[in-house]
């Protein structure tokens, strides 16, 4: 791209916080992850680095932000092969120091070695997992937001990128960088086993800004912008070579990074797809069930699914079909979904219909109020447990407590309680007595925010009265989720009588003086009878103390029954 042309860069510095129209998070966050993989074409260990950045990414799309630099001698094309380097990529090569480095080599936000040193600390791929888990556990001086859009008829391409500081910071200056990368190339690559198909994704393509930053003004508390315009050509050449490397609009993604003055020691990163106009291309999608999505209990008051955007037009509106046990309503949504992403959406269905086993269906059926080739999700689900309204429970955790969340959610998805046991470093045993909402429907789920699961541990869920809700022995790895409703009166709760309820021994024969409900259960909680009627025979129980519910809400007895 030798040199993108720049039709405009702007920067607004020190604006405060009352001004308008600035969509970024002016709130605390996280820090992101600029993963930089040195690699190149001849690198027989390189497709092992690809897999390992692939799953970060995957792991964590919005957090961290993989960058394949094809650079150093490895990288050098044989005759005829396509020549992945640029001009920038070699330039940032040398200017971190990693160009005398093994492949594949990691630089993550480029943080230094040492103090004086101008290089950046290089890691191997095994270390590439614990190093993002250290940086996103720091917190983001600066927040980060772009907007992109790209006119396909013209390939202009225009880019704004907003800053926030929240943080306070040693110097009033720094560096802006934004970049473009490109996926699904198809080319060459030793040790990929699939010949010139190899698909080579997030390969950087060239810098919009200057390679180490255009210099900005930043404080505590004050938003910055900058704006970008170029020309995109139709192939980027090395200036090593001519073998080009076409550059395909629907492929491209922009990153932004703020960096201090040198280009290094980042701050925070973060990328867009950009919006597409005059692409000539009609709306579509699919859906898909979310991993962590409806469990075998379930108890929102929605169905969540991923809405997969596999157009260039951004969606923001999605109509469903959704279907309980042969009932069905229409569903909306309203959001934004990016060209070629995917996002989360929430579906509400028709709990009237709801029973004790329920078979559903969530079917795609329009995105921005046009007709899309139908897309169905299907599954089953369980009412929830039933628990009392206090409840404890136990956890055994690993010892990397930090990667997980423990936490309690109502039926419409809020967080009511987070369980945030301890520091990392051993395993725990947790105990947490909880008193919820009488008649209420909450979610106890496990998560685990890298989805390579929680060792050795699990947890139990029990009513007042010692009976179990759930036990889960083993978490895995995305995660647990189980839903209960706390309608559950205990064994020694003190109820009026209203409804006679007497056992004879001898017959073992439960008399109720008015017909009414009656549910049997186990010491352990586990339902063995439901039915109606004024007698219920128990003569087939086996030896032990069982628990009888008879009645409804308004006149519910609990009592404790010895069958010998």
């Amino acid at each position: 791209m030798k040199k993108v042309r720049l039709i405009a860069a702007m920067l607004l510095s020190s604006i405060s916080l009352t001004s308008l129209a600035y969509e970024v998070s002016t709130e605390i966050q996280w820090k992101n992850v600029l993963l930089e993989d040195f690699t190149g074409i001849h690198c027989p260990n390189c497709p092992d680095g690809h897999i390992i950045v692939h799953d970060l990414n995957e792991l964590h799309p919005k957090r961290i932000f993989p960058v394949a630099v094809h650079s150093g001698y490895y990288a050098v094309p044989s005759s005829g092969e396509p020549d992945y380097r640029t001009e920038e990529g070699n330039t940032i090569d040398v200017g971190l120091g990693t160009i005398n480095a093994g492949r594949p080599c990691g630089v993550l936000n480029r943080v230094y070695r040492e103090p004086g040193n101008p290089n950046v600390k290089i890691y191997s791929r095994d270390a590439w997992l614990q190093v993002c888990k250290d940086i996103m556990n720091e917190v983001a001086p600066v927040n980060l937001l772009i907007k992109s859009e790209c006119d396909m008829a013209t390939r202009e391409l225009t880019v704004v990128v907003e800053g926030y500081c929240t943080g306070e910071l040693s110097s009033t200056t720094a560096n802006l960088s934004v970049l473009i990368t490109q996926d699904n190339i198809l080319g060459p690559q030793v040790g990929g086993e699939m010949g010139s198909s190899y698909v080579h994704q997030s390969m950087l393509r060239d810098y919009i800004s200057d390679v180490w930053g255009d210099e900005i003004t930043i404080s505590q508390g004050e938003y910055f912008t900058k704006e970008y315009s170029c020309t995109l050509p139709e192939e980027i050449c090395s200036p090593e070579s001519s073998n080009g490397v076409d550059l395909v609009l629907k492929d491209i993604n922009i990153l932004a990074f703020v960096s201090d003055t040198n280009g290094k020691d980042i701050m925070n990163v973060t990328s867009v797809k950009p919006a597409y106009k005059n692409h000539g291309q009609a709306v579509s999608a699919t859906i898909t069930a979310p991993q962590l999505g409806v469990s075998e209990k379930y108890g929102f008051n929605f169905i969540e699914v991923e809405i997969n955007n596999t157009s260039l037009e951004t969606i923001t509106s999605a109509e469903f079909e959704v279907e309980i046990n042969g009932v069905s309503q229409t569903a909306t949504w309203e959001g934004s979904v990016a060209p070629l992403t995917t996002e989360m959406a929430k579906v509400s269905y028709p709990k009237e219909s709801l029973q004790e086993s329920n078979q559903w269906s969530v079917t795609l059926t329009k995105v921005n109020s046009q007709e899309v080739a139908p897309s169905v999700i299907t599954g089953t689900f369980a009412q929830p447990s039933e628990a009392s309204a206090e409840i404890k429970v136990t956890i055994e955790t690993d010892k990397n407590i930090v990667e997980h969340v423990w936490c309690l959610l109502d039926e419409d998805g809020n967080v009511v309680k987070v369980l945030e046991p301890k520091a990392s470093g051993k395993k725990y045993v947790v105990k947490e007595n909880l008193t919820l909402e009488e008649n209420k429907t909450y979610c106890f789920e496990v998560t685990d925010v890298w989805k390579d699961g929680i060792e050795g541990g699990s947890f139990k869920l029990s009513n007042s009265d010692g009976s179990y809700i759930e036990i889960c022995s083993t978490v895995p790895k995305v995660g647990y989720r189980t839903f209960f409703n706390t309608s559950y009166l205990s064994i020694d709760s003190a109820v009026t009588d209203v409804v006679g309820v007497n056992y004879n021994g001898v017959e073992h024969l439960l008399s109720i003086t008015i017909p009414s409900q009656v549910r049997i259960y186990s010491a352990e909680g586990v339902e063995l009878i439901n039915t109606y009627g004024s007698e219920v025979s128990l003569a087939h129980l086996q030896s032990g103390l069982y628990v009888a519910v008879v009645g409804d809400d308004a006149t519910k007895q609990v009592k404790k029954i010895l069958v010998k």
